[in-house]
């Protein structure tokens, strides 16, 4: 191969064969992506990844003034193209065989993409005819590939190699690494959303998780990399709220918002390091610019409007929340204007699957469970896809959810009023209220009780609620439930708020100068779950203890529960809150402590036994 004068890489080399081999590469990789045929729901590891990784590294390179060799320049784009190979199923499929999977695959990439470098002779072939010799080629790719290593955020960039050998030269390994991290980090933008594609994907097996990452995509128009301002800018677009300061709306955008800005921050903080190693200018802060939008078409809103609500689903701090949110997917998936209905088949039960997944990590949350059993029973009675499907049915299974949600919704609203009406009996007198695990259903209790300047008086006590803790990886606060549940209550009007932490509680009680006690004052909780048969409460880790605790010093324990909440509960004591950094969000202490086996455990649920319990307040 002949380098010909419009090479995009005539400006970045004098070594020809450096220009011939990558070229050849480009165009291998993009053979490889368009003989291949995804089925595995993952937004695009194409060649058209690798080219917006490539733009977004060159704009690294050139607004920092980077001062690279160009061994450094070409070992840095071949494992920009060749990073994430071992994402292509053809690929994988050669390598995992049998044991081939999604999720498999996406796990174990960058090992597949290294196995297949060193084995596949077309790969080698490139290097071989423009007169690389074979034991040089051997060097570039174990350079390659432990750069390409890195580029996950499973392993700790500053573990990589400082310094590498390769043709008589030294390349910065750790700093080529830390490029193609962070390029790849930033290429978040709708350039990865393919739309026929993901047209195509709705008929698959497509799981609402991997639909997230590609709403993510959808919805970020832009990344802008200023470095005399030293910040990476991001714009998000939004469809415009039909409601005018819909405020969960917005709740909804802030928590994307936060999801983005942390994923692109995580690895400002990683490369950090290595830039100010080099000298570097480097970009020490993330902002999110949120717009909203009119004219969205109506497929796409829903399409938005639902994942978010997925998204509050799976992080929302309370059961009623759940509940609503669930509903709320619900009537945005009845809303949405299918023109298929094998699209619309698979479209509803992946809701269905992803809801029942969230209901079995959380056994407690009853309402959910009624939600997923109402779906259950509509969906189940929907005819297989197949060409001769009626369209017919897809109206009217959503007009069959959509009633059953509206059924849900007021039913409820109907029993939340009947209970805050006994706010002001079961207030009357109290002037100390313990709280723990935020609870959207006594914020609104408290609030009910009408008792002239009973919101200037009461003394509020939040608890923290440490097992729900949520970090970052730079120890930021993702969510803490104290602070939640205190500033709703501050929003509600309630002046003397206090937030303590749990293992106070004893302390607090024992306080004599606070005068707490069990004629003035209780212990209020909201419920996941009431166990119709047996009484007991399910709650979040924690509450058992409060409980033990109040009883210690006589100190009632009240519920706040509706009756949506009572069923029977299929009781998992031994569920944990995986996944969260709940102890720390930095990975060098992670890391450590998993070096030495000590291993990280945070129990999910509790259940309290109706001993403990004074009365359950309900309707």
């Amino acid at each position: 191969m002949q380098v010909h004068e419009g090479s995009r890489w005539n400006t970045w080399f004098k070594n020809t064969t450096y220009i011939n081999v990558l070229e050849g590469i480009i165009n291998y990789v993009d053979e490889k992506s368009e003989m291949d045929i995804p089925t595995d729901y993952f937004t695009p590891h194409d060649s058209s990844h690798c080219l917006a990784v490539e733009k977004l590294v060159k704009a690294l390179i050139e607004k920092s003034n980077i001062k690279l060799s160009e061994l450094e320049i070409f070992m840095l784009f071949v494992s920009v193209w060749t990073h994430d190979i071992g994402m292509l199923e053809s690929v994988a499929k050669v390598h995992l065989g049998d044991s081939y999977s999604p999720d498999t695959k996406r796990q174990l990439h960058d090992k597949i993409a290294a196995w297949f470098l060193n084995q596949d002779e077309q790969f080698k072939s490139i290097f071989i005819k423009n007169n690389v010799a074979e034991d040089l080629f051997n060097n570039y790719v174990h350079t390659v590939n432990i750069i390409n290593k890195y580029h996950r955020r499973e392993q700790d960039v500053n573990d990589c190699p400082k310094e590498r050998f390769v043709k008589g030269q030294s390349i910065n390994t750790r700093l080529l690494a830390c490029l193609v991290r962070f390029g790849d980090t930033l290429h978040v933008d709708s350039s990865r959303y393919d739309r026929k594609l993901y047209n195509i994907l709705q008929i698959g097996n497509f799981d609402r998780s991997s639909r997230l990452h590609w709403l993510k995509s959808y919805v970020v128009s832009a990344v802008y990399l200023d470095i005399n301002k030293q910040t990476i800018f991001v714009t998000i677009d939004l469809p415009e709220s039909e409601e005018p300061k819909n405020l969960e709306w917005e709740e909804n955008a802030d928590r994307l918002e936060f999801i983005i800005r942390e994923d692109i921050y995580e690895d400002v903080v990683a490369v950090s390091g290595t830039f100010k190693d080099n000298n570097l200018p480097f970009y020490d802060s993330v902002k999110i610019s949120t717009d909203y939008c009119p004219g969205f078409e109506k497929e796409r809103r829903e399409e938005v409007i639902g994942i978010l609500n997925d998204l509050d689903i799976v992080l929302s701090p309370n059961t009623s929340k759940v509940i609503k949110k669930s509903l709320e997917s619900i009537v945005s998936l009845s809303r949405m204007d299918f023109k298929n209905y094998e699209h619309f088949y698979n479209q509803t039960g992946q809701l269905l699957r992803h809801l029942t997944k969230i209901f079995e990590i959380r056994p407690c949350h009853v309402g959910l469970g009624k939600i997923t059993k109402m779906m259950q029973k509509e969906f189940e009675s929907l005819p297989a896809p197949d060409p001769s499907a009626a369209n017919s049915k897809i109206l009217e299974f959503q007009q069959a959810i959509s009633e059953g949600s509206r059924k849900i919704v007021e039913q409820r609203a109907e029993s939340l009023r009947r209970i805050n009406d006994k706010a002001n009996g079961q207030l009357a007198d109290v002037a100390h209220v313990c709280l723990f695990g935020y609870s959207e259903m006594v914020s609104n209790f408290l609030s009910a009780n009408t008792a002239p300047n009973f919101k200037e008086d009461v003394n509020l006590y939040v608890f923290e609620c440490g097992g729900k803790r949520q970090l970052s990886s730079t120890n930021g606060i993702e969510y803490n439930d104290g602070i939640h549940y205190a500033l709703n209550l501050s929003k509600a009007g309630f002046k003397k708020i206090r937030i303590l932490p749990e293992t106070s509680l004893a302390s607090l009680l024992s306080d004599r100068e606070m005068d707490i006690n069990k004629d003035n004052s209780l212990i209020l909780f909201g419920a996941n779950g009431i166990d119709e048969t047996e009484r007991s409460c399910g709650h979040t880790s924690g509450h058992l203890m409060m409980a033990i605790v109040a009883a210690h010093y006589e100190i009632p324990v009240k519920i706040v529960a509706d009756k949506y909440k009572f069923g029977r509960i299929d009781w998992k004591p031994h569920l944990r809150r995986e996944g969260t950094n709940w102890l720390t969000g930095q990975r060098k202490f992670i890391k450590e402590l998993r070096s030495k086996n000590i291993e990280l455990i945070n129990y999910r649920e509790d259940r309290i036994p109706k001993e403990l319990i004074r009365e359950i307040i309900c309707d």
